[in-house]
């Protein structure tokens, strides 16, 4: 079997999801799905395949895909919202389990918006979690992130068209109204599993504070590593290859 393969399955929704599946040399693997930030897809500024490739040659399955209406995968961006994104994480769940792993050694990841996903997709089965520059407080991210005048025309138009930086993607209201109800530190106490939590020090998206209140609300066995001139997605080498090297001690530390 190839070391790297494009795989695609169906949501909830019966749309059809684009993944890239990691198949390491070795037989009944444990494996990691890895979950996108809002509107990135399954490379995440290739954070997530230099992070998969590397999990994979330390014996993991590894599953990045893209959420439904971005990347490759079926469906209307605009049709976003946090609930539709872990039903689409749930499936990626039920697909990889249906390849030839330890069913009871599965782990995830969860970058920016994807670690929220993953606190709300996290069931028993789920033995271990990486997230990174992970908000607490979704309300305040957006608002933060596109700007009061704009968020008024999302309410008051219903979309929303995002900048570039944004993928020019739409934005749906029904987006933003569960970002200002949803409780994600309720979700966070619920985790029963090892949580890792690693953000960097120079992340101008996400407040370092939000990291440590996760941390204080998560349960044991649980680290928080602050990664040095990192931004949002560890786009530097040094930064990045110490958020990989993390990644790749705390899932031998817990799914092997």
């Amino acid at each position: 079997m190839k070391m790297q393969q494009k795989v695609k399955f169906k949501n909830k929704n019966r749309e059809s999801l684009a993944g890239v599946l990691h198949v390491p040399n070795a037989e009944k693997p444990p494996a990691i799905v890895m979950a996108s930030g809002f509107s990135s897809d399954k490379n995440e500024s290739g954070l997530f395949s230099k992070t998969a490739q590397s999990l994979c040659s330390n014996g993991f399955l590894v599953l990045r895909f893209d959420f439904s209406g971005s990347g490759e995968s079926e469906g209307n961006f605009v049709e976003t919202t946090i609930s539709k994104e872990a039903g689409d994480l749930e499936s990626a769940i039920e697909f990889i389990k249906t390849q030839n792993i330890k069913k009871e050694k599965i782990g995830l990841i969860g970058s920016s918006l994807g670690g929220v996903i993953c606190f709300l997709s996290c069931s028993l089965e789920i033995k271990a979690i990486a997230i990174n520059s992970t908000p607490l407080n979704l309300k305040e991210a957006f608002a933060s992130a596109l700007g009061k005048n704009e968020i008024k025309k999302l309410e008051s138009h219903g979309t929303l068209q995002l900048s570039e930086d944004w993928g020019n993607h739409i934005m749906g209201k029904a987006l933003w109204e569960e970002c200002k109800s949803l409780n994600i530190a309720n979700k966070v106490k619920n985790i029963m599993c090892p949580l890792l939590i690693i953000q960097g020090s120079k992340d101008h998206d996400i407040s370092i504070n939000w990291s440590k209140e996760i941390f204080k609300l998560a349960n044991e066995p649980k680290k928080l590593e602050l990664i040095e001139d990192g931004d949002h997605i560890f786009s530097k080498p040094k930064p990045r290859k110490q958020f990989v090297s993390l990644t790749v001690k705390w899932f031998e530390s817990w799914l092997k």
